[in-house]
């Protein structure tokens, strides 16, 4: 008798501090993502501009777009996460101003600049099943929903025009989740931070920046790419 109760306090020693250090994911409830890519937006499609504005100022380059975007998972069925998710960003293009009417042609010293501030309401679907189920650290993803671009201009330090633009955003994206090439690091930053993944991700966004085709306003839908662009960058899920 004596012979099992010390038996079982042995293994009682050796199983009780293994169960208690198991590692437990905390709770996840969103996400946040940075992300760069150029932007170019069709202003030129826009009726009755001639000459064509965009190309003419600015060359017809693209825009440096900056993005921060927060999402809030409200629902964690098997393998997939649903959410909602708000974006903003701040993209700019600049060139120097022409000279007036009457001149010999060329440039001044002032500058003619296109601010836009693009802002977005998604429903995200990230499926985590190959990731979650089998270590494979790819999260592809989905994300739709409204915009509403801030935009205005200016001519030699001073405001020119402004307004804004409503539309619509299409995104499919792929997510490489990092944890797999430091495990015990990303349960450390878990349990200590309460993120639960960090990734890198590249996506194609398509923005159709019209109005919905109701009214007058400035063109500012996606046009590097089959009228979409390419963005990446890195997140967080927390």
């Amino acid at each position: 008798m004596k012979t099992r109760l010390v038996c079982f306090a042995l293994a009682a020693c050796i199983l009780i501090p293994g169960i208690s250090s198991a590692y437990i994911p905390s709770p996840q409830y969103g996400a946040f993502e940075l992300k760069f890519g150029p932007y170019k937006p069709n202003v030129d499609d826009e009726p009755g501009l001639d000459p064509p504005v965009y190309s003419t100022t600015f060359n017809d380059k693209s825009m440096f777009l900056t993005t921060i975007e927060l999402d809030y998972q409200f629902w964690h069925p098997p393998g997939v996460s649903l959410g909602v998710g708000f974006s903003v960003g701040f993209m700019q293009a600049y060139a120097k101003s022409t000279l007036d009417e009457g001149s010999t042609g060329g440039s001044t010293t002032d500058y003619t600049v296109l601010n836009v501030i693009p802002m977005a309401l998604l429903f995200v679907v990230r499926m985590d099943y190959l990731a979650d189920e089998f270590n494979v650290p790819l999260v592809p993803y989905a994300k739709i929903g409204l915009a509403y671009y801030v935009w205005w201009t200016l001519n030699g330090g001073e405001t020119d025009s402004s307004g804004g633009t409503f539309g619509w955003q299409g995104i499919v994206g792929l997510a490489l989740r990092l944890d797999p090439l430091d495990p015990m690091t990303a349960r450390t930053f878990d349990n200590e931070v309460g993120v639960n993944h960090t990734y890198l991700f590249a996506e194609l966004m398509w923005a159709r920046m019209e109005n919905f085709g109701t009214g007058d306003c400035m063109y500012l839908s996606t046009d590097n790419f089959f009228g979409a662009t390419v963005l990446a960058g890195i997140a967080i899920e927390f």
